[in-house]
């Protein structure tokens, strides 16, 4: 694919079966340098990916860029996603780092305002 360095990452549920699936969930970690420039251009080839799976398989598809998500969402997709495309495993595992890093240093926070909310 032309473009495929601008996503190297996708994810989908592992928890699903594909068969099981109406609307198949994706992450894409798009180029950080354009996304910064132009979120809209980086991103469409993942929503473009994204369309052109969901019309293979006759599914909707749920698009989740992981440049600008709320970092539980972000986490979310990382510990119950399965990697099934990437063009840059170093620019993958440097995201999770930094994610994981986040997330662990926020977590405290999101559990005592959880305790607060009574949740």
């Amino acid at each position: 694919m032309q473009n495929e360095k601008y996503w190297p990452y996708i994810c989908s549920v592992r928890s699903w079966t594909m068969t099981n699936l109406k609307i198949i969930p994706m992450a894409f970690l798009v180029d950080r340098v354009r996304y910064k420039q132009d979120p809209f251009m980086a991103s469409s080839p993942a929503y473009l990916a994204a369309t052109h799976i969901g019309l293979m398989l006759n599914r909707q598809t749920d698009v989740i860029v992981l440049n600008s998500p709320s970092i539980e969402t972000a986490y979310q997709v990382l510990t119950t996603g399965k990697v099934v495309f990437e063009a840059d495993q170093d620019s993958r595992i440097g995201y999770e780092i930094v994610l994981k890093g986040l997330y662990f240093d926020f977590k405290s926070f999101l559990n005592n305002l959880m305790n607060l909310l009574n949740y």
